[in-house]
C-alpha cells in the first residue's frame, strides 16, 4: 500500500501524542491500533493495510539529567577541573 504524504503526517502527530509502537492504517486512511480490527477494515489485508512503526516518525527520546551520562543523576563525567 502507497503511504501518503497526508498519512505520514497524521501518523506523526499520532505517535507524538501516545506511546503506540506501531499504528495500522487501511487504504481510506483510518487509523488502527489494534491488527485485528485493522484486518477486518478491508478485504485485503495484505494490498489494503500497512504498519508504520513509531522509530520511522519520532526520533527517541534523549537522556535526561544534568550528567549526560543518561542515569539522571548529575553524576557525569569528570570535566578535568579540580577546586
Amino acid at each position: 500500500m502507497n503511504i501518503t504524504k497526508k498519512v505520514k503526517e497524521k501518523a506523526k502527530k499520532l505517535f507524538g501524542q501516545n506511546d503506540y509502537k506501531e499504528l495500522y492504517v487501511n487504504k481510506k486512511g483510518e487509523f488502527f491500533t489494534n491488527e485485528n480490527l485493522a484486518k477486518l477494515s478491508v478485504k485485503d489485508p495484505k494490498k489494503e493495510l500497512a504498519v508504520l512503526k513509531r522509530e520511522d516518525y519520532v526520533e527517541p527520546a534523549k537522556p535526561t539529567g544534568e550528567g549526560g551520562d543518561g542515569t539522571g543523576t548529575g553524576e557525569g563525567k569528570e570535566t578535568g577541573t579540580q577546586k
